[in-house]
């Protein structure tokens, strides 16, 4: 995991926020005193209904993001199963 540079100062005061830059895509990111971030952890969504619900964002989805519900995502899991015979646990 990549570390902050500024993490390595003691004592400094920052604040946490939760930025969603689109539907698709949350992030937690700690904002220094200076306004300078790190982005601590990002979550990324592809279920179409979770996509769906998350409303609050600064920006409209990407052209090119992955969108599936779960049962085009369970269908393609089950391909992958059969092209490297792996199992997959339910």
């Amino acid at each position: 995991m990549e570390v902050s540079p500024r993490s390595k100062r003691s004592g400094t005061r920052c604040t946490w926020e939760i930025r969603k830059p689109h539907p698709g895509l949350i992030q937690f990111v700690v904002v220094f005193p200076d306004d300078d971030f790190y982005i601590w952890r990002e979550i990324e969504f592809h279920d179409t209904e979770k996509i769906t619900q998350n409303i609050g964002c600064t920006g409209e989805l990407p052209e090119n993001w992955l969108q599936e519900t779960q049962r085009q995502r369970e269908d393609r899991l089950d391909l992958q199963e059969e092209d490297d015979g792996s199992v997959r646990e339910t």
